[in-house]
């Protein structure tokens, strides 16, 4: 914090609420000085060992999550959710969750697809929970509904060992565990990280957008108004297009088969799994940088003007390592090429169109609606 304060590039609103966060803490210590921060600044010999203060930030974050946890899945959706959950027997329970999901966007909660598993006779099933909320609804309503049904179709089962299962979305390998169907058994675990969990959200929506706007010429609305305009600057992700737009446009064909059925090993072949990971670095390295609203705002206008900053220095960094990784995918690819004999999969006209229709959309949402099924309609709906 005290680099903030020294950093001439940092917003001065942001200083001062530093400065109005350390007077609030002296002042419940039993210190009050005034509102002036400068009578503060020599009352070093009271300031809290790093240890202390590591080890106050943790207990406030466990009680935090405790207080979501309990407030938010009290309410009605969150246990409606769980009941219908445990109605069609998933087996993937984590208590902090959905929890967590209503938490974002002041509490309206969100729209979000995670896969589950169930159990049919003797044979598990990959199934997904599938969340469109109303509490937050605005005009790109039904974009968002595009990118969540992109997810539950690139969704797969990899493998199932013990009572663990993992699926992949895309590029995003998710963990899941299989709890008892006969104790219902809450489970919370701390799940192994997910390397490509960004990336394969900033690559879902660019193709989510293509099937929007499909959708749109088409006149097919669902909840929205079927509108241009609700495509623009739809999510955060569209900050980070920049790094990925030459990219997609690139090897789009290569990513395309490789979100579907476990096969990210399509697009690693094609472009290197060194350059990919490269890429995908400079996304945490944006995210890290610009994640804040109006730093990205100050940047954008930084920019405009061509004003030298820490953060203009660090978005030209950024900038000239991704054209640095794609001259190196661009060399791969061609020792690949070669190595195939043949030209590959190279982008084409039309590769969404055909399989947008009003008829596949609405099969779409009627899956998503279906609900109080009996046993054997379970077996059949599965299957």
């Amino acid at each position: 914090m005290t680099e903030k304060l020294n950093n001439n590039n940092i917003d001065n609103w942001e200083k001062n609420q530093i400065k109005k966060n350390r007077i609030k803490y002296f002042n419940i210590v039993g210190i009050d000085l005034g509102e002036d921060y400068e009578n503060y600044l020599n009352l070093t010999y009271i300031s809290p060992s790093e240890d202390t203060i590591k080890g106050v930030l943790e207990k406030q974050k466990i009680f935090q999550s405790n207080f979501n946890r309990d407030y938010y899945n009290g309410m009605l959706p969150q246990r409606n959710i769980v009941q219908e959950m445990q109605d069609r027997g998933f087996l993937d329970f984590d208590p902090n969750e959905s929890a967590e999901m209503y938490m974002c966007n002041l509490g309206l909660g969100m729209t979000y697809v995670t896969p589950n598993i169930v159990k049919i006779g003797d044979t598990f099933k990959l199934v997904a929970k599938v969340v469109i909320n109303f509490g937050n609804f605005q005009e790109n309503i039904d974009h968002s509904i595009d990118h969540e049904l992109n997810h539950l179709y690139e969704l797969a089962l990899v493998g199932i060992e013990g009572s663990t299962f993992t699926a992949t979305s895309g590029w995003d390998i998710i963990y899941g565990t299989i709890a008892s169907a006969e104790s219902a058994e809450n489970i919370s675990l701390n799940r192994p990280k997910r390397p490509y969990e960004l990336f394969n959200e900033i690559i879902n929506e660019k193709i989510s957008k293509e099937i929007s706007q499909i959708r749109i010429e088409k006149g097919i609305q669902v909840l929205g108004k079927p509108t241009q305009a609700s495509l623009k600057n739809a999510t955060s992700y569209d900050a980070t297009n920049y790094l990925v737009d030459d990219f997609f446009k690139t090897y789009k064909k290569e990513i395309l088969a490789s979100r579907k059925g476990n096969n990210l090993h399509i697009i690693l072949d094609a472009v290197g799994k060194e350059n990919f990971d490269a890429l995908n670095q400079l996304f945490s390295t944006h995210k890290e940088h610009f994640s804040k609203a109006f730093v990205y705002a100050d940047l954008l206008k930084n920019l405009a003007e061509s004003k030298d900053t820490e953060e203009t220095r660090v978005f030209h960094q950024l900038e000239q390592q991704r054209d640095e990784i794609l001259e190196k995918m661009h060399e791969h690819y061609l020792m690949y090429k070669n190595s195939k004999g043949t030209d590959l999969l190279r982008p084409t006209e039309d590769d969404l169109k055909a399989q947008i229709t009003p008829e596949r959309i609405a099969e779409a949402v009627r899956r998503i609606s279906i609900k109080d099924l009996t046993n054997e309609q379970q077996q059949e709906f599965y299957k």
